[in-house]
């Protein structure tokens, strides 16, 4: 059942179907698709080792503030101390459904004008689908699924719709902050186009 603000919003994008009529029809063979997914990847291997780095990051912040870098050392203590908290939060499953209108995460809807591309990424045996929007803040929205089968489904139905965003070379830098990059071929988008 969507929210009172999805349904404000579906309201919405009704009234200006005259305008978009050519992308409507695009979109009118688009079924409702709803499935289980995490807000974010329950706890890993690598979560523990980033904690206990970040343990050894507390020993060097208390030594800063021992020789007398006292505000070099808090900040970075409440730093430690507020990532340390984030990570112990406990991943919550969410729906995430798609539909003629957009995207729904959870009980937010992302309107089709609003997204620009979207790629997938796999970490620790997960699969990350990210969704880039258009000029907005946060600028991408991820999305982790734990079964294979149910991302290449999501992204055969936002194949047609979205472009699939294409990374020439992963460097080592993205592929520790999104995941391991899954090329077109290999998510069944060269099945599609």
């Amino acid at each position: 059942m969507p929210s009172e603000r999805v349904v404000r919003v579906l309201k919405t994008k009704d009234s200006k179907q005259d305008q978009n009529s050519s992308k409507d029809t695009a979109l009118s063979g688009v079924a409702d698709f709803e499935i289980k997914v995490w807000d974010k990847p329950p706890r890993s291997i690598r979560r523990y080792i980033v904690e206990r780095v970040m343990l050894l990051g507390v020993l060097i912040t208390l030594y800063f503030i021992w020789v007398g870098y006292w505000l070099i050392g808090i900040a970075a203590l409440l730093g430690i101390l507020i990532y340390l908290h984030l990570m112990r939060l406990e991943a919550r499953e969410i729906p995430f459904q798609i539909n003629r209108y957009g995207v729904i995460v959870d009980k937010n809807t992302i309107i089709w004008e609003k997204l620009e591309s979207f790629w997938v990424c796999e970490r620790d045996g997960f699969f990350i689908l990210y969704l880039e929007l258009k000029n907005e803040y946060p600028g991408i929205i991820a999305v982790v699924m734990d079964d294979f089968v149910d991302t290449l489904a999501v992204v055969s139905k936002l194949g047609h719709i979205l472009e699939y965003k294409r990374i020439p070379k992963q460097g080592f830098w993205h592929r520790f902050t999104y995941g391991r990059y899954l090329y077109p071929h290999e998510v069944g988008l060269d099945m599609i186009k």
